[in-house]
């Protein structure tokens, strides 16, 4: 025997609960509703919401661009994770669904800042502002930078241990020798200084246990140091 309906007297009487004592839930296949609501938090028809977009009072909350999906409005943001501090934690990894097609945040809508162990590039760079690989930089610098850094942080480290002697012109330092001991049995570095008036403009650093030679350009601005360029031969 089927379900009996319950119908009232009279169209629009009677009702279900009270706004004393309501119903917790409601499960229903369909529900159709007879006017438009008045009341900020009474259920509206569907009619109301494709009105309401169709005069563009209620806008889509996402924007979608090819394969992008975005916030609608600058500004408009989603909270995924913990609401109380707005962050995202995934437990896994972020994939896209293929290699070169999806992007996190955009030219308009940029993060602020990012915070990444280690970043890999598919290709060295073609726009001035994109980020460089380790390799397009050795690739135009003429020598590597891995080596500049090693030659200088040797230098520095004899110089702080071992015996040195400094040369002058004036007030001015014009060469550094750094030697093994006092005894100065093994010559490690030596350096020379150029000057442009009372301005550094060369300093030339020889690695005498490897035959190598930093050489250290500086260029200016009044003052003031606009441009240092380094290479090794």
């Amino acid at each position: 025997m089927p379900t009996r309906d319950i119908v009232p007297r009279a169209d629009l009487e009677g009702q279900i609960g009270t706004s004393e004592k309501r119903w917790a839930n409601i499960a229903a296949g369909v529900i159709t509703l007879a006017t438009i609501p008045g009341e900020d938090m009474q259920a509206i028809p569907k009619i109301y919401v494709d009105s309401a977009i169709a005069s563009g009072s209620l806008s889509p909350f996402w924007g979608r661009v090819g394969t992008e999906i975005s916030p609608a409005y600058p500004g408009d943001g989603v909270v995924v994770g913990d609401i109380s501090t707005q962050d995202i934690v995934p437990s896994g990894n972020i994939t896209p669904a293929s290699s070169g097609n999806s992007h996190i945040g955009s030219p308009a809508s940029a993060f602020a800042s990012g915070y990444i162990d280690g970043v890999y590039l598919s290709a060295d760079p073609i726009d001035p502002l994109q980020a460089a690989t380790k390799q397009y930089v050795d690739d135009n610098s003429g020598s590597s930078v891995a080596e500049i850094l090693e030659i200088e942080a040797l230098v520095s480290a004899a110089y702080s241990t071992a015996y040195s002697e400094l040369s002058y012109t004036g007030s001015n330092v014009v060469a550094v020798d750094i030697w093994d001991t006092n005894g100065k049995a093994v010559k490690l570095f030596s350096r020379t200084l150029a000057y442009t008036g009372n301005n550094v403009s060369t300093v030339t650093t020889v690695d005498e246990l490897n035959s190598r030679t930093l050489t250290t350009t500086l260029t200016y601005a009044g003052n003031n140091v606009s441009t240092i360029t380094k290479a090794v031969t």
